[in-house]
């Protein structure tokens, strides 16, 4: 048997151990939930991502992600598809994706006669389009053409 005194500093040695050990978990846990936070993508694209990549919904969110970006926080943007051109009026299932996966931005569908005033016309088109002809007609430019039907158009008209 060990004497007391000797007992005494295990038990000491073994807290001190055990207090390490306690404090390097804590810092890694630390390290582990700051580094999360700051890598976290966009909760949208995670809830798209998780409910399931085949879900139509969730791939709209998708592929209208970079889009969203060039977007202002708040306003209205106006709509086209295919429909528009086709002058047969907005494609409801198609702008109601748009309207989700844009959100907060109001998007408000452009009718056959209507005169665009939003400052951008988000374009959505699942067949080919003239782009140029497009624009031109309706006095937009292109911002940009994320490819899979995605358009940016901005208004030259607006006064925004």
């Amino acid at each position: 048997m060990l004497p007391q005194k000797i007992r005494t500093r295990l038990v000491r040695s073994e807290s001190r151990v055990a207090l390490i050990i306690i404090a390097i978990s804590l810092t890694i846990a630390a390290i582990y939930t700051v580094n999360a936070s700051l890598l976290k993508p966009d909760l949208r694209i995670m809830v798209a991502d998780a409910v399931n990549k085949n879900n139509v919904v969730s791939n709209n969110v998708l592929r209208y992600e970079k889009l969203r970006e060039l977007l202002p926080a708040r306003g209205t943007v106006g709509y086209l598809d295919n429909s528009y051109i086709d002058k047969q009026g907005a494609d409801g299932g198609a702008y109601f994706q748009a309207q989700y996966a844009l959100a907060p931005v109001l998007v408000a569908g452009i009718g056959i006669d209507t005169k665009i005033t939003y400052p951008y016309v988000v374009g959505n088109f699942s067949q080919p389009v003239n782009l140029a002809d497009l624009s031109a007609q309706l006095h937009l430019e292109i911002v940009r053409d994320f490819g899979n039907g995605i358009v940016l158009f901005r208004n030259t008209e607006s006064p925004h």
